[in-house]
């Protein structure tokens, strides 16, 4: 008994060192293993240079995660990465359309809502779907708020709650929906938020015309 007490200590130690081993070899990329973060080492550097040919060529790659990541880079860079990002939204692949969507939320302003618009309503992605609601939201974009309202009819309880988010980020008022409430029930909250729209509308176009006036003054 005194015998296995004592051994115990020294398996133990051995466990943890040969541990210790394994993991060093995983992390320095030996035994033909590749390094997971080359390429997300790769793209960080792109997006702190500002490249974004090089990021775009990233984005449409056969490499799912590093396109999604090159995609998202792009919405860091701003206006002249628009046309990269809106490439990004008519990719085959819903998990770069979804990103795109996102990244164009970031990098433009209300002259670029219409690529969202359309994925919002018609993206086969619920998850696509979803973030187009989100970055119209992002953007203010009271221009779209038929957009808007239709999603909160969408079948995917997630672009509902979204959707509502976003409405209330453009308005600043919440109007008592709740994406999973009876579908009665929603459609009644729908209802009154398409009858008031048309007051709240006036009040909107007033509010951001001016606020965009004031962001284009010099010194702003």
């Amino acid at each position: 008994m005194m015998t296995m007490s004592l051994r115990l200590p020294v398996l133990i130690g051995v466990a943890l060192a040969l541990a210790a081993v394994v993991g060093w070899r995983l992390l320095s990329g030996e035994e033909g293993l590749s390094d997971p973060d080359a390429a997300v080492v790769r793209i960080e550097t792109l997006k702190s240079k500002g490249d974004v040919a090089a990021l775009a060529r990233e984005a449409s790659g056969s490499d799912v995660k590093a396109a999604r990541q090159a995609v998202g880079a792009l919405g860091h860079l701003g206006t002249r990465a628009t046309p990269h990002i809106e490439s990004a939204m008519r990719d085959s692949r819903p998990e770069i359309r979804e990103k795109a969507a996102l990244a164009l939320g970031r990098a433009a302003g209300l002259e670029h809502s219409a690529p969202l618009a359309k994925a919002a309503g018609s993206d086969p992605s619920a998850r696509v779907r979803a973030s187009a609601v989100t970055a119209l939201g992002r953007m203010r974009a009271y221009t779209e708020m038929q957009t808007l309202l239709a999603a909160l009819e969408d079948e995917d309880a997630d672009v509902r709650r979204r959707a509502n988010a976003a409405i209330r980020r453009v308005l600043g008022v919440s109007f008592g929906f709740r994406a999973n409430d009876r579908p009665e029930k929603r459609r009644q909250a729908i209802a009154a938020i398409r009858r008031q729209w048309p007051r709240l509308k006036r009040y909107a176009d007033s509010y951001y015309k001016s606020r965009r006036f004031k962001e284009k003054q010099p010194g702003r």
